[in-house]
């Protein structure tokens, strides 16, 4: 179907000989959760609002626009308790450790931009996450809607944190009203 992704792992880390560039974050550890905002290379809408920045948090989430936030904990979606306009691939308690951190790239050739929380610890297991947000550029890749596409793609998971609600997955708009809840606990 048209409508289904097709899995096509894009490696963007430098243990793959890739173009990512580190994020820059600081969290290593307990409590030293990282929220990082950088600018698109292209206007993505998300909920029907135009976004030129994106903030990144190592806790396996990034909003649209700019946000101090930098929660672990996670919850159900929507939630009060979390950023705005939040897209959440694995949102749970991960750390960086040496290379295995967040990354980001612009593939300029196939319009999209890409963001790899790779082998991020979970600071509960100490198991590694690997995984990614792919974010078409609406301009070459339209909608109905007109909002941007967005691809989350996992190569490796350890949803082991049952102290804190395992990871969420989902989406949900900037008021923090509505969303879509793919997965918690």
């Amino acid at each position: 179907s048209d409508l289904a992704p097709v899995f096509d792992w894009v490696a963007i880390d430098p243990d793959h000989g890739a173009l990512g560039t580190d994020l820059g974050l600081t969290d290593f550890g307990w409590e030293q959760d990282d929220t990082k905002t950088i600018d698109l290379p292209f206007s993505f809408r998300f909920y029907g609002d135009d976004y030129s920045q994106i903030s990144i948090c190592s806790n396996g989430w990034l909003a649209m626009g700019e946000t101090p936030v930098t929660f672990y904990r996670n919850f159900p979606l929507p939630a009060s308790h979390s950023a705005g306009a939040l897209i959440a691939p694995f949102w749970d308690n991960l750390n960086q450790f040496n290379a295995r951190k967040v990354y980001t790239w612009y593939d300029e050739v196939a319009h999209r931009f890409i963001i790899q929380w790779y082998m991020m610890n979970n600071h509960y297991s100490n198991l590694p996450q690997n995984f990614e947000v792919i974010l078409m550029d609406p301009a070459f890749h339209p909608t109905a809607s007109g909002d941007g596409k967005i691809l989350f793609q996992y190569d490796t998971v350890n949803n082991t944190d049952n102290r804190d609600g395992y990871a969420t997955v989902g989406i949900q708009n900037m008021p923090r009203t509505d969303g879509l809840n793919y997965s918690y606990w």
